[in-house]
């Protein structure tokens, strides 16, 4: 599938449905914006890649980025480049690192991609947000796909992730093979999944070992992570700061 990086991704209310994404959000608290913008080249920040999976709370992530001020990448077109990295063709993935300050959700949470962007951009800052434990993560991945993309209360099947709506018909039957190996590995295995989910923070941590500076670790649920963030971006904390909470997994 061809598509423009060069061109906004800005659906009406009507393709949100179609595509899957009117999806409740539960906003815990207002989301606090710092007093001035963020500027990352006087903080001598070149990018900040969120490289978790999802349902660690990218979405609240990348809200509360926003709120500092920075432009994020288009998580539309951002998620279509997945093929990509499963092919390890970069060069469109770079070229959309171009498009903005800051990134999460996929392709920025697959494995190993991490590294190509310590190479093509340094000086960057990599946050990592985590859950408690990966059954945790686990869960709450399956139950929002269940609640977004299953007729029933069980966990989408086949057929309905490649009749679901969201990117393109089939893309999230396609996503599992890229990051899941689906269907070697049969669809939502819960050993497999966390496996991969434990391996890729391991991964991560190894890497930066010798590059703490580089690297956060973020569990928003724990105390003063909010704090950590700002310390960590060089952010004079809001004085009503907190992360929100979105795209909550009834």
């Amino acid at each position: 599938m061809k598509f423009n990086l060069n061109i906004p991704y800005k659906p009406n209310s009507k393709l949100k449905i179609a595509f899957g994404i009117n999806r409740v959000i539960e906003t815990k608290k207002e989301i606090p914006r710092v007093k001035s913008k963020i500027n990352l080249n006087e903080l001598g920040i070149n990018k900040i890649f969120c490289i978790g999976f999802g349902k660690t709370a990218t979405t609240t992530l990348e809200s509360t980025l926003k709120g500092f001020g920075l432009k994020l990448g288009n998580q539309a077109v951002g998620e279509m480049l997945v093929e990509d990295w499963y092919n390890k063709k970069y060069d469109r993935i770079i070229r959309f690192c171009h498009t903005a300050e800051a990134f999460q959700d996929n392709p920025f949470g697959c494995p190993g991609l991490f590294k190509i962007f310590d190479q093509e951009f340094p000086n960057s800052k990599f946050i990592l947000t985590v859950r408690d434990n990966s059954e945790e993560w686990y869960n709450s991945l399956v139950r929002f796909h269940s609640n977004l993309f299953s007729n029933t209360d069980e966990m989408p099947t086949e057929t309905e992730l490649a009749n679901a709506l969201y990117r393109y018909k089939g893309f999230l039957l396609d996503s599992r093979k890229w990051i899941f190996n689906y269907p070697k590995v049969p669809l939502y295995d819960s050993d497999y999944y966390q496996s991969t989910y434990l391996q890729h923070i391991d991964d991560v941590k190894r890497y930066f070992k010798n590059e703490n500076e580089k690297l956060l670790i973020l569990n928003i649920k724990q105390e003063n992570s909010y704090k950590d963030l700002c310390d960590f971006l060089g952010v004079d904390m809001p004085e009503n700061g907190g992360f929100p909470w979105l795209n909550k997994s009834k």
